[in-house]
């Protein structure tokens, strides 16, 4: 008798008519990215600056923009002489970030991003 009270199984531990099976189960799908609940809110904004023409310029405007308050990131693309910002929604507005440009000296227009209520135009978005 073993341990708990049973007789001999016969031969080794488990018994000779008992078969082992081994299956592999699938790994579990990677979980997807959790996404920060209490994280705010933000909006895009582009403006396009055809005056900037040196990296010294999208620096000036770059410091003007990231100095208002609720911005959050500023992209300069030299190349495209534009500026892709990303803020709290509606803070600051883009007429905000276009006077900040202004008192940069430079000329900025705001760009239309691809989505919302705007009909696309691929011509006037990165």
């Amino acid at each position: 008798m073993d341990a708990f009270g049973f007789g001999d199984m016969g031969g080794e531990a488990g018994g000779d008519d008992v078969e082992e099976v081994a299956e592999e189960a699938p790994a579990p799908a990677p979980a997807p990215p959790k996404k920060d609940k209490d994280a705010p809110p933000t909006a895009d904004t582009a403006l396009q600056i055809d005056s900037m023409a040196s990296q010294a310029d999208a620096d000036k405007i770059e410091a003007a923009i990231k100095a208002l308050d609720g911005i959050i990131s500023v992209t300069i693309d030299l190349s495209k002489k534009s500026a892709k910002m990303v803020g709290a929604p509606g803070f600051p507005t883009s007429a905000q970030m276009i006077e900040a440009a202004a008192k940069a000296g430079f000329k900025a227009t705001e760009k239309r991003l691809a989505g919302g209520m705007f009909k696309f135009d691929p011509d006037e978005v990165d």
